[in-house]
């Protein structure tokens, strides 16, 4: 399937693609400029794959999260890739490929959970919960709730607690249990 990029979607990947060549290539010396020129451009695509989400236009921020992806792999940033892979979860997830999503998601959360992100885990977390009950997996649904829950305690967020055992309640209820 081919995306149909506008001018500057194209013109910003074509430059990321340019300077992960650049940066591949560069000596010692070098290095730290090209660094610096591609985390610059890879706020640029941020924003634009934000604006191309709030805009309807998924494809597009779809293209570019996928370049902030490989950027923020190959500079060895676990949190840009985190972050990245959360936000094509939500991408995903609007164009209905919930196992792309969930896919997604899960790396998210694994790399939330290396680095002691707990917030940004709970967030994670429930959107997988929420994916696996969609799927018809109330099961494997009801076990993140339940590392959710566990997470919350943790935190000391009672409130989020409750609304989570709420959840896990009317569920069991569903499932007559």
């Amino acid at each position: 399937m081919s995306i149909n990029l506008d001018a500057e979607t194209k013109q910003l990947i074509a430059r990321a693609q340019e300077l992960l060549a650049r940066y591949g290539a560069s000596n010692e010396s070098e290095l730290p400029q090209v660094r610096q020129s591609l985390l610059s451009l890879i706020q640029k695509l941020v924003a634009r794959a934000k604006q191309c989400f709030s805009q309807g236009q998924l494809d597009q921020s779809l293209k570019l999260n996928k370049v902030v992806l490989a950027a923020s792999r190959i500079l060895q940033s676990r949190g840009g890739e985190g972050v990245t892979l959360y936000n094509m979860g939500l991408i995903y997830k609007e164009l209905n490929r919930e196992e792309d999503a969930l896919e997604c998601f899960l790396q998210a959360r694994q790399i939330e959970r290396e680095q002691g992100d707990l917030k940004s885990e709970t967030t994670s977390i429930k959107r997988i919960a929420e994916l696996y009950l969609k799927l018809g997996q109330p099961e494997v649904g009801l076990e993140y709730l339940e590392q959710l829950k566990a997470i919350q305690i943790q935190m000391g967020d009672t409130a989020g607690e409750t609304a989570t055992q709420e959840i896990i309640d009317i569920i069991h209820e569903e499932m007559g249990q």
